[in-house]
């Protein structure tokens, strides 16, 4: 499915719902999160209401979109920090890999009883033919977060298993941003 087609999908998804109507535009955008998951393991959650918007380290705030928006996600990426120690000071820069304990690790976002992404950590963590980055891994399901309802994102660990000490990742989400007025 292309840009186009997941649009047009993501259109349809939100008007059965009635979630959107006149006054609707769309932006591409990128939403992201970096977190310090040292120590973690189980179900452990990567944001929360208590998430606060912050210029460098996320542009989600809290677990909730704001009332109007709508994303459709293209793609997600995940990656480790290749510096610094502390969330706002962490860099992302060329190829990473993630560390051994995330390899079995899964990635899933929850909203409103679905699950619109539940896939392989590693499948996120693609490296990129450059030291420019690492690609995000597309979606051709167009999968949907609305409006003004809550936003579970985990990372689910196998039993026996803890992320290293001083572990630092960014999850970013290309995105489609369809702001409806009504």
């Amino acid at each position: 499915m292309n840009r186009l087609q997941k649009r047009n999908s993501a259109f349809e998804q939100l008007q059965k719902r009635g979630l959107i109507g006149q006054g609707t535009r769309l932006t591409d955008t990128n939403k992201y999160l970096i977190v310090d998951i040292s120590g973690a393991s189980g179900i452990f959650p990567l944001m929360d209401s208590n998430t606060k918007k912050s210029v460098g380290v996320t542009n989600f705030d809290g677990n909730k979109l704001n009332a109007g928006r709508h994303l459709v996600i293209d793609g997600v990426k995940i990656e480790k920090a290749t510096g610094g120690t502390t969330k706002e000071t962490a860099t992302f820069l060329g190829n990473t890999s993630l560390p051994a304990e995330l390899t079995n690790t899964e990635f899933r976002v929850e909203q409103k009883g679905l699950i619109p992404i539940d896939i392989p950590t590693l499948e996120l963590n693609q490296r990129a033919e450059n030291t420019i980055g690492i690609k995000t891994r597309d979606f051709s399901t167009a999968p949907v977060l609305v409006a003004s309802e809550e936003i579970g994102m985990f990372l689910q660990f196998p039993t026996g298993v803890t992320a290293p000490a001083g572990t630092i990742i960014r999850v970013s989400f290309d995105v489609h941003q369809i702001k409806t007025d009504n």
